[in-house]
């Protein structure tokens, strides 16, 4: 089983198959973490896997581990697609840490894909 960004990106390398892809859902991996260690976790898979994930699922959970509506429980949303947006399409991560979200976002490519 897969359960961390590293794991899945030495996955990738390994294999070496341009048709390994990456589903991002962050809410089955930290129920029990706090906000900053899942805002550098997103920022962590966005900046190891950017150019293999293919969907970013949202869906969230309360801070007793039940499921919730997107935006209601742990799942910093702002945090979690800026990090896609900036580090899959546009460079420069630096507005979001400086309105508080993790510093840790980066860009990964200077363009859009596609």
């Amino acid at each position: 089983m897969i359960d961390s960004p590293a794991q899945a990106r030495r996955l990738i390398d390994e294999m070496c198959s341009p048709r390994i892809k990456i589903v991002l859902d962050p809410t089955n991996l930290f129920e029990q973490a706090g906000t900053e260690a899942r805002c550098a976790w997103i920022a962590g898979a966005v900046y190891l896997l950017a150019d293999r994930i293919m969907l970013a699922h949202a869906k969230d959970r309360a801070a007793n581990g039940a499921f919730t509506t997107p935006g209601q429980g742990v799942i910093d949303f702002v945090h979690f697609f800026g990090c896609l947006r900036h580090g899959v399409c546009w460079p420069g991560c630096d507005a979001w840490a400086s309105r508080g979200r993790s510093a840790g976002c980066r860009p990964i490519s200077d363009g859009c894909l596609g």
